[in-house]
């Protein structure tokens, strides 16, 4: 029996930037379809009086012509059953044609006036500024053009952009809002949009962007002195020598590398570990140099590294070195890279587009790199900005939906326990295997790597064995919740994306659950608008200190174990919206 699954007080919600309405507005009309079907009942009419007359081999060219999508033929001394059955089919096929010729022209004509709407062109912008100058502003330029192959597939680009836009449930900036919801106790409503009270943009330098400011930075040759030497935590330093068994690197130490490595412990900089040693700072640097080439030293500026403030966070490296010219420059630098993401953040879409060439051209001007990876493709983190925005509303769940809800995914996740379970003892036996049973506690390294697996099974959003099933006729395929076996009993926690869509007759909510994570919901960049961090993280917070589960969760599955990322960008269903939230198990 499926012990009982609790839904977390608070979640995420992500929905689509755009209604769905938009995309249904560019499909062929009920009559066009109509039209189609009739004309496939005439095709099929017409192939049965063929294959009568002349049987199966008479019919392959009929058949062969109308699956390849060309206009059939018939042989004009074929009987009058076949004549009235190509009759038919011909004028079913020219109004077809007529048909969606006409509505065509109609649609290409609202796809262009949907694609100049300034919300969609500023979406295009961010997501690919590529994309959005080549392609976008041609087409919208261009305006009604003859039907050609070229312009089917300018416009074949387009749709697709805005079918992600309206149904994809991603995170980015105002066409993919991170908002959130909660349970309540009330009974009065099922499902309740409320505002959020924050409707805002956060712009931020991406983090291979600031990684390449940071970089820059350490290039100076006057900072240099100034910036730490740490000693490489994977490496062990023993008399003589310095090694990192996992990776199988091995440096041999002088009495000079030891004492200066001694001194490194107290005084990180070479400009500080020379006036320890008595040397002049260029002589600290040349040995030091070979132990930051062979990886024992790491030389460069601090910073955080998950955080939203990490370009504020090397900023504020280079402010603490001392007064000299180079780090003044650096600081005129950050200050104008801030105001220029500053400007960038509250612009509209001319402004930006005016923004980012100024941008892209100083960052690579501080930096001597491309600032653009991957052609500058869909994706936030190919452009040295990213941007997030919040939901202009919240959700609400009453108690009743609620309890509807809970058990409507129990038994899923009753079976998604089932299956982590046994993923997690297949990870074991693989550990076992490779270690062999007699080994004993061991560096995380080592561990990584003599864990290294030589394939990977699955993808890599998912690198789990597959489940499979036998096919059935049918779209759909229904599993008893024991089709995995039982997991053992105790508690659990679950991080699963649930798709909700209204149903037409109003009576509630379709429920689908997409995938199950099973990383815990805590505080991350998908907190970026939650106003109440401790109770955000409470859910998490009170399981892993309440449940006896959770002091073993290393040795316990979740009930996921689909992926151990603690992103969830990718994937996704649903038309409406997506929620994602911490739920657990227990009695």
């Amino acid at each position: 029996m499926s012990e009982p699954w609790t839904l977390g007080e608070v979640f995420v919600l992500r929905h689509a930037g755009f209604p769905f309405d938009w995309l249904e507005s560019l499909g062929m009309s009920q009559a066009v379809l109509d039209d189609v079907a009739r004309l496939l009942e005439a095709e099929d009419a017409l192939v049965d009086a063929v294959r009568a007359e002349k049987g199966a081999s008479g019919a392959q060219a009929l058949l062969d012509a109308l699956s390849q999508g060309r206009e059939p033929r018939i042989d004009a001394r074929l009987g009058p059953s076949c004549q009235h059955a190509w009759a038919r089919y011909q004028a079913r096929r020219e109004s077809v044609q007529a048909g969606y010729a006409a509505e065509r022209k109609t649609l290409r004509r609202q796809l262009r006036e949907r694609a100049a709407e300034p919300a969609i062109q500023e979406a295009v912008f961010l997501s690919s500024p590529a994309m959005f100058d080549n392609v976008w502003v041609r087409y919208l330029r261009g305006g009604e053009r003859p039907d050609t192959s070229d312009a089917r597939r300018v416009e074949r680009q387009v749709y697709t952009y805005l079918q992600r836009f309206c149904a994809k449930n991603e995170t980015t900036s105002f066409f993919g809002p991170i908002s959130y919801g909660e349970r309540t106790t009330d009974e009065g409503y099922d499902v309740r949009t409320v505002p959020s009270g924050n409707t805002r943009r956060r712009t931020f330098f991406s983090f291979w962007a600031v990684t390449e400011l940071a970089r820059a930075v350490g290039r100076e040759r006057t900072l240099r002195p100034h910036l730490q030497l740490r000693l490489n935590p994977l490496f062990t330093v023993t008399p003589g020598r310095a090694f990192c068994e996992p990776l199988k690197l091995d440096v041999a130490l002088s009495p000079e590398a030891e004492r200066l490595l001694s001194v490194l412990r107290e005084q990180p900089t070479p400009a500080e570990a020379a006036r320890v040693l008595g040397l002049p700072v260029v002589d600290v640097e040349r040995q030091a140099l070979p132990l930051v080439k062979t990886a024992l030293l790491l030389w460069g500026l601090p910073f955080r590294p998950n955080d939203f403030s990490t370009f504020e966070s090397v900023r504020d490296a280079v402010a603490a070195l001392p007064d000299l010219e180079a780090r003044t420059r650096w600081l005129e630098r950050f200050e104008t890279l801030a105001r220029l993401k500053a400007d960038f953040e509250s612009g509209d879409l001319a402004q930006r587009r005016e923004l980012l060439p100024r941008l892209e051209a100083a960052f690579t001007e501080v930096t001597g790199k491309p600032a653009r990876r991957g052609d500058g493709q869909v994706y936030a983190d190919r452009l040295i900005l990213y941007e997030e925005a919040s939901s202009p509303f919240r959700l609400r769940f009453g108690a009743t939906f609620t309890a509807e809800l809970e058990a409507a995914l129990t038994g899923a996740l009753e079976l998604s326990a089932a299956y982590g379970e046994k993923v997690q003892q297949g990870f074991r036996e693989q550990v076992r295997d490779a270690l062999g049973p007699d080994a004993g506690p061991m560096d995380l390294l080592d561990y990584a790597v003599r864990l290294r697996p030589d394939g990977v099974t699955g993808s890599r959003f998912s690198p789990v064995p597959p489940v499979m099933l036998e096919a059935e006729e049918g779209r759909a395929r229904t599993l008893p919740v024991d089709f995995l076996g039982t997991s053992t009993p105790g508690g659990r926690y679950a991080l699963p994306d649930v798709c909700l869509a209204a149903k037409p007759d109003g009576s509630g909510f379709e429920v689908m659950l997409a995938r199950v994570h099973h990383h815990l919901l805590l505080w991350s960049w998908l907190s970026a608008f939650q106003p109440e961090r401790e109770r955000y993280a409470s859910v998490a917070s009170r399981w892993l200190e309440q449940d006896a589960a959770a002091r073993g969760s290393w040795g316990w599955p979740s009930a996921g174990a689909t992926r151990a990322s603690t992103s969830i960008r990718d994937g996704g269903w649903c038309t409406r919206c997506r929620t994602c939230w911490m739920w657990t198990r227990g009695p």
